[in-house]
């Protein structure tokens, strides 16, 4: 026998039942309405728990970034204290160094400016005591008779 005899029967066998509309038949029609309802309710339900579950998560992001950004400003803040306070003690250092240079550039300069101012003059009529005497003058020869 060849299938399509088969699939032919079938389908006149339907037709022919749902043509004898029982209580049942109507009951189980109703049933499946009530599911499809209920099945339709239940993805709104989980939609809109889905979408409440968003928004929650949304706003822990929310709170968490601000949290972050507070602690980083924190930090910056104690940075930028830090930084300053660093600056402070090398701009503390910087004129210390400065201060001693300068004494020791007016040291030098009142050093070579002694080093340069001659020394008084000495009267030439005190001999000093490390100059030799002066050379006698000598004595002048007898003239020779021509």
């Amino acid at each position: 026998m060849k299938l399509t005899p088969l699939i032919l029967i079938g389908l006149l066998a339907g037709g022919i039942t749902s043509c004898n509309k029982t209580p049942e038949g109507a009951k189980a029609a109703e049933d499946t309405k009530k599911a499809t309802e209920a099945v339709k309710e239940a993805v709104k339900s989980n939609a809109e728990a889905a979408a409440k579950e968003l928004e929650m998560a949304k706003e822990a992001a929310e709170k968490k970034a601000s949290e972050m950004k507070a602690a980083a400003e924190k930090k910056a803040a104690e940075m930028k204290v830090a930084a300053e306070k660093e600056a402070a003690a090398l701009k503390e250092a910087a004129e210390k160094k400065a201060a001693e240079a300068a004494k020791a550039v007016e040291e030098a300069a009142k050093k070579a400016k002694e080093a340069l101012t001659p020394a008084p003059a000495v009267p030439e009529s005190i001999p000093s005591p490390s100059a030799p005497p002066p050379p006698a003058a000598p004595p002048e020869a007898p003239a020779v008779p021509k």
